[in-house]
């Protein structure tokens, strides 16, 4: 993903001060939390005790379980209504689309009939160059992170904190790459791109991309959507607006059994109707405050210069983690950037004092729980 037009972004967000919003730190939205049930993974997050949207309490301890799959998305019953479109209700009187929630109606056989994402008229959601148009997939919006119809979210809430997010992946680097991350237990977020940028497909097995996806997720990276095939949003019609961010939910889903609420947009290019679209599917629209400009730099005589960018950031905001924080942009397809810069970046953070690096759910504030929905058992086995 390369940045490009700013000037001319910036210039809309200043003619367009009522229709295009930036996020900063201190905002925030009514807090309503997801309330995970059954079917864990090996994820996992702090918890204080707090209590849910529908009135349960999680208790107080240093670690709590987070569903991988089987959000629920609200009451239901005699006392609270039917489900939303494309969910059922449990015996409990919770809905969902997951066991326990549908019975001998869940998974497969919604899935091998579409109906999460009933395809166009003129569209075979089997046909992989094409993708659907349509999703009912339940999109309540959770948490208090601001959603994308608000605005971009260009900097981290919680002050002390970097976020490295990693664009296009993944690539042939990508395992070095988690290997790094690991020794140094940092965290990232990865914008995947779904056709890989017309190389694979990440749901195809003979790429190997499944695996590492799974590994990022199942490691505690956080998995976010980067469109299917890397257009600018801001200039195709909504047709293919949908089939963008709907066929890359399907490879994510394939491979996870989840779909992401993060995205970035390619090329940091989207305006009042592209944001109103992401906010109605329910993502938030994330972008950056240090462009490391990796992508221009990818040699290992250039490289430098994407260092001295880090370093003039941590200048320009001091050396007090209290008062600053840093959301990162670099790109896991880039081998200057996987093999040296990232390293760089960990080490000359950790000096001025910020740690390690968090995902962008975290240095938002926002739990691990919110940063995806439940949309079927995982299909991909390879």
């Amino acid at each position: 993903m390369r940045p490009v037009a700013v000037l001319l972004v910036a210039t809309a967000v200043i003619a367009l001060p009522r229709l295009i919003y930036h996020y900063e730190p201190d905002g925030a939205t009514e807090a309503i939390e997801s309330n995970p049930v059954t079917e864990y993974n090996n994820t996992w997050a702090p918890s204080n005790g707090s209590a849910t949207s529908n009135g349960t309490y999680t208790p107080p301890g240093n670690w709590t379980n987070i569903a991988s799959v089987g959000f629920n998305y609200g009451r239901c019953g005699s006392d609270f209504g039917n489900c939303e479109s494309g969910s059922c209700c449990s015996h409990y009187g919770y809905c969902g689309i997951q066991e326990p929630y549908c019975g001998d109606r869940n998974s497969t056989k919604f899935q091998n009939l579409g109906i999460l994402y009933p395809p166009h008229s003129n569209t075979s959601i089997h046909k992989r160059e094409m993708g659907p148009t349509r999703s009912i997939i339940p999109r309540r919006k959770v948490g208090s992170v601001p959603y994308a119809g608000s605005g971009e979210i260009r900097h981290c809430t919680e002050m002390g904190t970097v976020a490295l997010t990693f664009d296009d992946g993944p690539s042939a680097y990508t395992d070095d790459l988690l290997d790094l991350l690991d020794e140094y237990g940092a965290k990232a977020t990865f914008f995947i791109t779904g056709n890989n940028n017309g190389v694979h497909e990440i749901d195809d097995c003979s790429t190997g991309y499944p695996a590492i996806i799974k590994r990022m997720y199942d490691s505690g990276h956080q998995i976010a959507s980067h469109t299917w095939g890397h257009p600018d949003l801001s200039g195709v019609d909504e047709e293919e607006f949908d089939r963008q961010m709907y066929r890359n939910e399907m490879a994510i889903r394939n491979i996870l059994g989840v779909i992401p609420t993060y995205m970035r947009p390619p090329y940091i290019s989207c305006d009042y109707t592209c944001a109103q679209k992401l906010d109605d599917m329910g993502y938030h629209n994330i972008y950056f405050d240090v462009d490391t400009v990796d992508y221009w730099n990818n040699d290992a005589e250039l490289i430098h210069n994407a260092m001295d960018n880090v370093d003039a950031a941590i200048s320009a905001k001091g050396w007090d983690p209290s008062q600053g924080s840093f959301l990162i942009l670099q790109h896991d397809i880039h081998y200057h950037s996987v093999y040296s810069l990232t390293e760089y970046i960990l080490n000359r953070m950790a000096e001025a004092g910020y740690g390690t690096s968090v995902t962008v759910g975290t240095c938002l504030g926002d739990p691990p729980r919110n940063w995806y929905r439940d949309a079927q058992p995982a299909t991909v086995e390879c």
